[in-house]
């Protein structure tokens, strides 16, 4: 009976071990997995880039499943903040903050009247806006916003320093794309809480885009940016009043060349998924 147990208690032993990603050897005379020594050859230059967490992401949501924020809409950001205010907006606060009439008027039975004609509409859309968790928009930073013309972005408060490009393992170190945030307060919170300092990587195997840039850098180590940013809102955020806090899940990015006055062509275009692989 004694064996029997034993033999059970192996074999779970064995299971769990496997579950948990390592290969169990229960032949005879076979070292355990505490005491085997570590495989010949592992590297150990460079230092290793970490990879991101599966589970902060949301990397299997279809990019058309985002819907779309008019960055030209002066109001967009006050319904997004405002759907997820807590506590709720009154009527007269939104009539105040979500339509262009209601801000001036002081008249209290005239606020009373355009309550009664506007909030029907108003808390549609407030209706509308909080139904939606996944949302893009198309933002800059604000040496891109003085400078392009035609379709408008909503201002992206990212710096985009860079360190020069690693030959070894084909890329540039920048700061994390979460560290920034979007809107005029801002109202968009990625750093909430406020994350500390990291260092991403950026991978760039195109030689030619990876020129382009390295050759901005020796001007510059801060490159101006837009992006196409996509974001899932969690709830308001603590530390400014009627916006939210938002994951950033993947970001279209354009680096822009610091030395043209009008339109600054891209100098490379990039595909990244946040979080980002982190340098250690």
């Amino acid at each position: 009976m004694e064996a029997v147990v034993k033999s059970f208690l192996a074999g779970m032993l064995a299971i769990t071990l496997a579950g948990c990603g390592r290969e169990v050897d229960n032949s005879p005379g076979a070292p355990s997995a505490s005491t085997r020594p570590a495989s010949a050859g592992a590297p150990t230059s460079p230092p290793p880039i970490a990879t991101p967490e599966a589970e902060t992401t949301e990397r299997s949501t279809p990019v058309d499943r985002y819907v779309e924020l008019d960055p030209a809409d002066p109001l967009v950001f006050a319904y997004l903040g405002a759907a997820y205010a807590s506590p709720p907006l009154t009527d007269d606060q939104k009539l105040s903050l979500l339509t262009k009439d209601g801000a001036p008027e002081t008249d209290v039975f005239k606020r009373k009247d355009l309550q009664a004609q506007q909030m029907p509409a108003v808390n549609a859309r407030l209706a509308m806006v909080k139904a939606e968790t996944h949302y893009r928009i198309e933002a800059a930073d604000l040496v891109v916003l003085e400078r392009l013309r035609g379709q408008p972005h909503a201002r992206w408060s990212y710096t985009a320093s860079l360190g020069h490009y690693d030959t070894e393992r084909h890329g540039f170190p920048i700061a994390c794309l979460d560290e920034g945030n979007i809107g005029p307060n801002p109202v968009v919170s990625f750093d909430e809480p406020a994350k500390p300092t990291r260092q991403c990587f950026l991978p760039v195997t195109d030689e030619a885009v990876a020129r382009r840039v390295e050759g901005a850098l020796s001007r510059t180590p801060m490159l101006p940016v837009s992006a196409t940013l996509y974001f899932t809102v969690v709830g308001p955020a603590r530390r400014v009043p009627h916006s939210v806090s938002a994951e950033l899940n993947r970001v279209h990015l354009k680096i822009h060349d610091p030395g043209t006055l009008v339109d600054p062509p891209a100098l490379g275009e990039f595909d990244i998924d946040v979080p980002q692989p982190l340098i250690r």
